[in-house]
């Protein structure tokens, strides 16, 4: 269950820090002890644990392992420490990557001499300059595109997680998990000749075991990554604002695959709205396929969960042509569904309701 960012015990000091909201984890500062120095935790990674089981100093979740594991790392590379606070580092290092998930390497992968950390951690991989505003200039000069987002929800699924996720969608490792490693392995095999593929990498939660998958699947700099928040933070600068303008230009055929709470925002586009459930999209997904019809330049927009990036890379193989774009939650609160934190805040409903709900909702 779902815990308030703000109810946990563990967090203290809150404060803003490079347009970030950070606080200091007070179960962090348990488990590494007075030897090491404290290291702000973002509120980001405070949602996402709040999300997972409760987590305490014999039990830590994925985002405490992920957190502890860059701290222990980050100490053991200051060097100039005594050698038991050298080993005590090396010990808490060490079981933070025993928390993460596992990852094994499929039939023909790379040689198990190959050490994984010689592939760059998954946020050195990404292209920064590639914005919302990218998107829409290729929309503006009739090019096609696509941008499919592999968030944590995404990558806990391929790495074999269990559960749901904070939207409630199950994982469905052992199916939609594969489908979704399949798909990056689609996006590599159109390099270099389509630098228009868009695959946004998630740069915060489980890098080690991201970086380790990367290494087996011999996925490294063949896909072009991006950004997984693209357009979450296009919205705070009106970039997202921008692009949703270019697809109600759009004059060709338009879809918006979303759940149907999203009716007045297809609406709003101009677009057919293909329905998908509000939980576990996936099992779906060929339905959704199928009401999708053209051939040819034409734009399909997805909100479908983890379930979007298997449904955009088959229509994309289908019809290279296409643009597709996973819009992720960015709809959710413009008709007063609040799936994540920042959009409570008083500032960006105020943004939302000033620009974004005039310009693209429209009642039946």
């Amino acid at each position: 269950m779902t815990r308030a960012v703000e109810a946990c015990p563990f967090r203290s000091q809150v404060e803003p820090r490079d347009g970030m909201e950070t606080a200091r984890c007070g179960l962090i500062e348990e488990i590494v002890g007075a030897d090491a120095p404290s290291v702000p935790a973002r509120r980001d990674a405070c949602e996402h644990c709040c999300r997972l089981p409760a987590p305490g100093a014999d039990r830590i979740n994925s985002v405490i392992a992920s957190l502890l594991y860059g701290r222990a790392t980050r100490f053991l590379a200051a060097g100039g420490i005594r050698a038991r606070i050298h080993a005590k580092a090396a010990e808490l290092r060490d079981r933070a990557i025993g928390e993460l998930v596992a990852v094994s390497a499929p039939r023909g992968g790379p040689p198990g001499a190959t050490p994984w950390l010689e592939v760059p951690p998954p946020r050195e991989l990404i292209d920064s300059t590639a914005t919302v505003d990218t998107f829409t200039a290729h929309l503006d000069r009739g090019e096609p595109f696509s941008y499919l987002r592999y968030n944590d929800g995404e990558w806990l699924s391929i790495l074999g997680a269990r559960g749901r996720n904070g939207d409630g969608h199950d994982f469905f490792a052992d199916t939609l998990g594969r489908k979704l490693g399949e798909s990056l392995e689609y996006a590599a095999s159109l390099a270099p000749r389509n630098q228009r593929y868009y695959v946004g990498l998630h740069g915060i939660y489980y890098q080690d075991p991201i970086q380790r998958f990367l290494l087996a699947r011999r996925l490294g700099r063949q896909v072009h990554w991006v950004g997984d928040n693209l357009f979450s933070y296009g919205l705070l600068d009106f970039s997202t604002k921008r692009f949703l303008e270019a697809v109600q230009r759009f004059p060709g055929p338009k879809y918006l695959v979303a759940n149907p709470s999203l009716a007045p925002v297809a609406r709003g586009l101009g677009c057919t709205h293909v329905i998908v459930p509000r939980i576990d999209c996936y099992l779906t997904i060929d339905r959704a396929e199928e009401a999708i019809r053209f051939r040819g330049a034409g734009i399909v927009v997805c909100c479908a969960g983890m379930a979007s990036e298997c449904l955009l890379a088959r229509l994309h193989r289908g019809n290279p042509a296409g643009t597709y774009v996973d819009c992720g939650h960015i709809f959710d609160a413009m008709v007063g569904v609040f799936s994540r934190d920042y959009t409570k805040q008083q500032e960006v409903l105020a943004l939302l309701d000033a620009h974004y709900v005039p310009a693209f909702v429209r009642d039946a």
